[in-house]
């Protein structure tokens, strides 16, 4: 976060309520976007390149799970 990456897409909230913000990988902009819960200081990569797969109820919606990113069809 201290590199102030840009925020991307809308905000969801996954099934475990944990609020995700979407950025965009500051130090590479054509990679993955990058999945954040600022509730749980925890950010990760997600193998998406855009945010046209997340939205209510998605079953790709990221969900972090003793740190470590899943998409909510894992679950």
């Amino acid at each position: 976060m201290d590199l102030n990456p840009t925020e991307v897409g809308e905000r969801v909230t996954n099934s475990l309520g944990q609020e995700i913000a979407f950025y965009e990988d500051p130090m590479n902009p054509a990679f993955c976007v990058i999945a954040a819960c600022h509730q749980l200081q925890v950010a990760a990569h997600t193998e998406f390149f855009d945010t046209n797969n997340f939205g209510k109820d998605s079953e790709y919606n990221p969900v972090f799970i003793e740190g470590k990113l899943k998409c909510e069809y894992e679950l």
